[in-house]
């Protein structure tokens, strides 16, 4: 490997490295605290099939 191959080697992973900090950043700035609520009734319906209710079944 010469000199040139390492420097490519080095910019490359710097610019990787640099992105995945970026893409950390805007996730926990924007994504970690969102929630969406779900509802089984309308989410049946958007499937087009009958809501099955879990609220007290036993595993």
């Amino acid at each position: 490997m010469n000199l040139n191959d390492r420097r490519l080697l080095r910019y490359l992973v710097h610019a990787v490295l640099i992105k995945l900090a970026v893409l950390t950043l805007l996730w926990l700035a924007f994504v970690r605290d969102a929630r969406v609520a779900v509802d089984a009734d309308a989410a049946a319906r958007q499937v087009g099939t009958a809501a099955v209710s879990t609220e007290g079944a036993s595993k």
